[in-house]
């Protein structure tokens, strides 16, 4: 099992530190991210924490879960779509 933990800056407040968590919000890239970890072998999942969004918060969360895989989906290339048979 690999647990990936990428995009957390160090903030001096967890106010700014919540906020630089979220997918779309820290400065990783993950289209580079998930790039180097398929050259690497890995065929696992990337899992999307929820429920501490500061934006996607509240009545706004599941719009916030679904944006994140959304914005990692792409990342990874867009949909999936299978090799003609």
């Amino acid at each position: 099992m690999l647990l990936l933990s990428v995009g957390w800056a160090l903030a001096a407040d967890v106010t700014q530190a919540e906020w630089l968590a979220g997918q779309r919000f820290g400065d990783s890239n993950w289209t580079d991210i998930i790039s180097e970890l398929r050259r690497g072998g890995f065929v696992g999942s990337i899992d999307i924490e929820g429920w501490y969004d500061p934006v996607y918060r509240e009545e706004l969360e599941m719009m916030g879960q679904v944006a994140g895989l959304n914005y990692l989906k792409a990342c990874r290339g867009g949909t999936w779509v299978p090799n003609p048979a």
